[in-house]
Parts: structure tokens; sequence; C-alpha cells
């Protein structure tokens, strides 16, 4: 099981980290299909970027699981408010694309709680 979570971690930081990239450097195709600013994708694309380290690192460092927790729990929100906008903006593909990933950061979120 512990395997199947740190893979589970390293495939969400490399996924949040590349999308939150992509969001900062190119926002027009996210922009468009979100009905968003650009400025807005980028706060976003900065967001996915600042968090997507904090679902490995703590964990890997040993200090602190509930910063682990903490970080996929915030990212199977965005993913949810992701999933929700694609689908009012008829991107149903796209939204349970978003809704697999949900699945998979509240997946680490729970079995890496503290408790």
């Amino acid at each position: 099981m512990e395997y199947v979570l740190w893979v589970a971690q390293a495939l969400l930081a490399l996924l949040f980290g590349v999308v939150g990239v992509t969001q900062v450097v190119w926002p027009r195709p996210f922009a468009e299909k979100l009905f968003l600013t650009f400025g807005s994708v980028r706060a976003l694309g900065v967001a996915e970027v600042a968090v997507a380290p904090a679902v490995v690192g703590p964990q890997g460092m040993g200090m602190a699981p509930l910063v682990t927790s903490v970080a996929a729990w915030l990212m199977a929100a965005l993913c949810f408010w992701l999933a929700v906008r694609l689908t009012k903006q008829q991107w149903p593909s796209y939204a349970t694309a978003c809704l697999l990933v949900m699945v998979v950061t509240v997946f680490v979120a729970v079995f890496r709680m503290p408790f």
C-alpha cells in the first residue's frame, strides 16, 4: 500500500506541476474552455505549481504527513471546481478527467492523514 501511495503522490505532483506551468506559460486554451481571464488562469497555474511539491516533499522528508494530506485535499477541491466549471461549459470529457484525478487525490489525502 505504501508503494501505491508514493506512486500516486509522484504522479499527482508531476501532473499538477506540468498543468500549472502550462497554464502560466500558455493560458489561452484554458481561458477559452473555462471562460476565465488570462490572469485567473495564470493564478490557478501558480497555485497548482505551488501545491504540487507539497504532495511529495513533506512526506518524503518525514516532516509532516498532515501537510501532504492538506495539499491533496486542496488539489481535490480544485479538481472538483474545474469539473463543475467544465460541465457547465459543455466539456464533459474534460470534466470526467478532472473527476478521475480528484479520486486519486482524495485517495492520497485520506491515506496520508496522520490519524
